[in-house]
């Protein structure tokens, strides 16, 4: 369910937000992978840029959450807009930039390579998320509606036809983007208000109502949902309790206890979490597992 933090100016909130978080996880596991959206996601990214610590940004993944198939140059790219806004800057570019369009590409040439490299240096996950929020409730390109879960759960792919115009765009998967553990959304306005109660009472029918531990920053007032108080897990991400249990166990025994590949293989916090946010059952004997030993 999502949790809602009040901000005058709510992209300096978010920019503000993320620099620490970006900066935690270069420290802790190496470059950290940000997708973000355009509009006023991507203004608050120039913010961002110049918060973080020096070598973060050099050193950071950034792909976009999606992107119009309409050249670089075009109003509407959201890419193209970033750039000729100074919110990115080609003299101080990230580690790397993941273009989900590029010119003359077809559509489904566009997310077969987006998805090549999001298996490749982004290693098919994200850490973070950096998200708008359309008037009707949509997040990236996976609008209300319309089915926003797809077979194979793959990491990308081309929508075709987009109910708001141009109808071509390439879009990250609701997959992909729960693979985040720290996703945030921005919202500002007054005709963001109703898509924000909907989220706010976690509105299956939204796909941003999917997203663990999503935080909204807006200058709206949302009456947030209330919980049933005998949820044993509310407030506790997925991340912190695979945390929990590594510090006091140990991978090995962890492995043990539950047998799991992604704890004996290799395993890492990262990898682990993108595995229990794809894997149900998995996800399922940790939580289980964690309840009976909270401590």
């Amino acid at each position: 369910m999502a949790r809602f933090a009040r901000a005058e100016d709510p992209g300096a909130a978010v920019a503000e937000r993320l620099a620490r978080a970006l900066e935690r996880i270069d420290a802790q596991r190496g470059p950290a992978r940000l997708a973000v959206a355009g509009g006023s996601a991507a203004a608050a990214l120039g913010a961002l840029r110049r918060g973080l610590r020096a070598g973060v940004w050099g050193r950071l993944r950034l792909t976009w959450v999606d992107e119009r198939c309409v050249p670089f140059a075009d109003a509407e790219s959201n890419r193209g807009a970033a750039y000729r806004a100074g919110h990115l800057d080609p003299a101080d570019p990230p580690g790397l930039e993941l273009p989900l369009f590029l010119d003359g590409e077809q559509p489904a040439a566009a997310a077969a390579r987006v998805a090549a490299a999001l298996a490749g240096p982004f290693q098919g996950g994200l850490d973070a998320l950096l998200l708008g929020l359309g008037e009707d409730g949509h997040i990236a390109s996976l609008f209300p509606g319309r089915p926003f879960r797809r077979p194979g759960d793959p990491l990308a792919f081309a929508v075709l036809d987009s109910p708001k115009p141009p109808a071509c765009r390439i879009t990250l998967s609701l997959a992909l983007l729960a693979t985040a553990s720290y996703p945030v959304l921005l919202a500002s306005g007054a005709g963001k208000r109703t898509a924000l109660e909907r989220l706010a009472q976690g509105d299956p029918a939204l796909p941003g109502s999917a997203l663990e531990a999503l935080t909204v920053v807006t200058d709206q007032e949302v009456p947030e949902r209330r919980v049933h108080p005998g949820d044993p897990l509310h407030g506790v991400t997925l991340e912190r309790i695979l945390t929990r249990l590594v510090d006091h166990y140990g991978w090995e025994e962890l492995a043990r206890i539950i047998d799991i590949n992604c704890f004996k293989n290799d395993p890492s916090i990262r990898s682990s979490l993108t595995f229990l946010r794809k894997t149900p059952w998995a996800r399922k004997k940790l939580e289980d597992f964690y309840l009976g030993h909270p401590d």
